[in-house]
This record gives C-alpha cells, sequence and structure tokens, in this order.
C-alpha cells in the first residue's frame, strides 16, 4: 500500500506542475484542456481508491475536488498565461464522479455476493 500512495503523491505532482507550465510550451495529451482534466482525474481517481482502499469514496471525492480546485487557483496566481476555469474544475470532477460511482457499484455488488 506504500508503493500506491508513493505513485499518487508522485502523479499529483506532476500533473500540479504539468497544470502550471506556461500556456502553450508543454502539451500531454490532447490539446484540448477539458480532456486532459478528464483524463488526468480518471487515472488520479483510480490511483486514490487504490492507495486509501478503506478511506470512504465520499473522502476521497473531496479530497480530489480540493485538488482539483487547487490545481486551478495555482494557474491564476502563477501568471503564466493559464487561466483557472471552473469548467476544467466540472470536467475533473466529473471523471472523478464516474470513477467512485463505478467503484461503489463494485463494492455494492461485491458485498451482495457475500
Amino acid at each position: 500500500m506504500i508503493w500506491s500512495r508513493l505513485i499518487l503523491a508522485a502523479i499529483a505532482i506532476a500533473l500540479l506542475f504539468l497544470a502550471n507550465l506556461p500556456a502553450g510550451e508543454f502539451y500531454v495529451g490532447s490539446q484540448n484542456d477539458k480532456v486532459n482534466h478528464i483524463a488526468a482525474f480518471l487515472a488520479i481517481s483510480v490511483l486514490a481508491v487504490l492507495a486509501f482502499p478503506k478511506l470512504s469514496l465520499l473522502s476521497i471525492l473531496l479530497g480530489l475536488a480540493i485538488f482539483n480546485a487547487l490545481i486551478e487557483t495555482s494557474q491564476g496566481l502563477m501568471a503564466l498565461g493559464r487561466e483557472p476555469d471552473i469548467l476544467d474544475w466540472v470536467a475533473g470532477f466529473g471523471a472523478t464522479v464516474l470513477v467512485l460511482a463505478l467503484f461503489q457499484l463494485k463494492r455494492i455488488f461485491r458485498d451482495d455476493r457475500i
């Protein structure tokens, strides 16, 4: 479990770094910021559940929503040609909700079989 938490932390730091590069300097994935937010939060949501399997999904949702807001806030503060966008936050939040809903369904069906 320690490795999954270290990987989660490394990925979160990398996302924060990449999100604050000057606009147009470097692209990872799509040139569409919404698509990048969706992809990033699909991945980091899975990692968060694997890193903290006993934590409630609501706690993970809140933590990732705050992290997502931190990314958007930092883009506004860094003055590197990037603008915070509530729709980027919504895209990341939606991806997180989707992943966590799938994990919740998995938990429900797993518990029904016992």
